[in-house]
């Protein structure tokens, strides 16, 4: 006989699916959400490199090279990059989905069905997990093996059964192969071993006991088998010369290397950039609330399973809070582990009444769909980038000059063959951090463009520091107050919406616009322009 938690776990199954599946077709032929546009392009050189010379080295150590071998099989089924796009985000859909299953057993485990399938509804409603789940990105791959390995450790933590140290093992291996930062696996992994064993002895000789190391020894060898060209090709592995370096990415996220999409965390508040512009974007603020305070209720507890899930959440939120920079992206690694602590403090905390327990249950829960219901609104209509390039070509016939003002938009990848139209990309950032430069190659561009357009990655992020960009600064300054020949003619722009309600997004972190819903400012010459004179 079917059990009711089955039943829900079907329902919620379901659920997972939809949001995951639901205009999985959007934006193509296009890939404009850059991290997978980033994977689409590696695994199509890396498929081409095989054939012609055998060799599996993905030239891209920024993610570990099972991202890619992952979906190197859909390269033999599908045939043309539009083909491999879509069927990749199917396989990022059903590791989503699959994720959410595995959260379901992890919060049985911790407490009970409760508080498993509340945590799956969760995880399965999360904004930011079904968005990254619905394009096929590193986020997916990685949030499953990390979830898999912390299920078998806390296997490890109730019975120290060999079995569970050869899955934490496996999987921690796995979870490195996408991403480096996996190996913070290694605290849960220690944590579960010693549990609550008392004394600096006991827990010396639980430490010097083979099993724990043959776990990591295990992860080392996976990860070495799946990436062999750290150790082959160093030359090329450890470089830090561009974005698709493993170092280079590390400086970044320190903030030492600063390219131009990492300017808008400058200046930023540690710890209140996160509770303001990343979780409750992430997941919406009733859930974003809950998973705040179950934190605190969690460190006030003395159960080993607490010390256990908070061994993985703590170590990477100081970890990620160390960083400058701050993706709304880098918080998807713990998201459900907080989900489950928020489903455990909901179900089982102490409430004045069962009925003001369910009140905020449903609230949240409530809450968590209605915000993600409202951002289908995004998959629903054309992307602004599709629709701002269609209107361009009506609006710019016969022989324009279109300036792209820095990155983001993409016009060449958008705009057809043979349009009679000159495109121009005005790289303002990459000037030497020159003063000089900058007003000069503005001075040149607005005199040659017939329409400028903006995207929205890049006027919000140098307007908010002019003692920093001074001369971008009074440019969109300029720009926008039309003092420099141009008029504002067009806006394309998508929020999250429902029953009316539209949610305003605009101060989320940045990414979480720019990957599927960014501002596409369009401006037209009315006059002459004399050129650009800042100061």
């Amino acid at each position: 006989m079917i059990r009711k938690k089955h039943l829900f776990l079907v329902v919620i199954l379901a659920l997972a699916a939809f949001f995951r599946l639901y205009g999985l077709n959007w934006g193509r032929p296009f890939s404009l959400h850059i991290d997978e546009r980033n994977v689409q392009a590696v695994t199509w050189k890396l498929a081409g490199n095989i054939r012609t010379s055998g060799s599996f080295n993905p030239m891209f150590s920024a993610y570990g090279a099972l991202l890619f071998y992952l979906i190197l099989p859909l390269k033999l089924i599908f045939h043309s990059p539009e083909n491999l796009l879509l069927g990749s985000r199917v396989v990022g859909a059903c590791l989503g989905i699959f994720t959410v299953f595995v959260i379901y057993r992890l919060g049985e485990k911790f407490h009970d069905s409760r508080v498993g399938l509340l945590a799956a509804v969760f995880t399965a409603c999360s904004v930011v997990l079904w968005r990254e789940s619905h394009f096929y990105t590193a986020e997916t791959p990685l949030l499953l093996f990390i979830a898999l390995a912390l299920n078998a450790g806390f296997d490890i933590l109730k019975t120290r059964e060999k079995r569970y140290y050869l899955w934490f093992g496996i999987f921690m291996g796995l979870a490195a192969s996408v991403k480096l930062v996996s190996i913070l696996l290694i605290v849960p992994l220690i944590t579960a071993h010693l549990g609550y064993r008392n004394g600096f002895g006991d827990r010396v000789k639980a430490m010097l006991h083979p099993s724990v190391w043959a776990t990591i020894l295990l992860s080392i060898t996976i990860f070495l088998g799946l990436n062999p060209y750290c150790l082959l090709e160093p030359a090329s592995y450890w470089r830090k010369s561009t974005s698709a370096d493993l170092l280079w990415n590390a400086l970044m996220v320190k903030g030492i290397v600063l390219p131009p999409w990492t300017v808008q965390f400058l200046d930023r508040v540690k710890g209140l950039y996160e509770l303001t512009a990343l979780y409750p974007w992430a997941v919406g603020f009733p859930l974003a609330l809950a998973l705040f305070l179950s934190v605190f209720r969690a460190l006030n507890k003395t159960d080993e399973k607490y010390y256990y899930l908070l061994s993985w959440i703590l170590p990477y939120l100081i970890l990620t809070a160390n960083w400058q920079v701050k993706f709304i992206r880098y918080t998807i690694p713990v998201i459900p582990f907080l989900n489950i602590l928020a489903a455990d403090w909901l179900t089982g905390g102490r409430w004045r009444s069962v009925k003001l327990r369910n009140a905020i249950i449903l609230s949240v829960v409530l809450g968590t769909f209605i915000y993600s219901a409202a951002y289908l609104n995004i998959y629903r209509h054309p992307d602004s980038r599709i629709e701002a390039s269609r209107f361009l070509m009506n609006e710019a016939v016969g022989k324009k000059t279109l300036t792209e003002v820095d990155e983001g938009f993409i016009l060449t990848d958008l705009l057809p063959e043979n349009h009679g139209l000159s495109l121009v990309n005005l790289d303002l950032f990459y000037q030497n951090n020159n003063p000089r430069s900058r007003k000069a190659l503005l001075d040149i561009a607005l005199k040659k463009a017939d329409y400028l357009i903006l995207s929205s990655n890049n006027y919000s992020r140098f307007a908010r520091l002019p003692k920093r960009f001074p001369v971008l600064s009074r440019f969109y300054r300029e720009l926008f107050a039309e003092r420099l020949g141009f008029v504002k003619i067009k806006s394309f722009k998508r929020y999250p919406r429902i029953f009316g309600w539209t949610i305003k997004d605009d101060y989320a972190e940045l990414t979480f616009r720019l990957f599927d819903h960014p501002r596409i400012t369009i401006f037209k010459k009315m006059k002459p322009n004399q050129g650009f004179r800042a100061g």
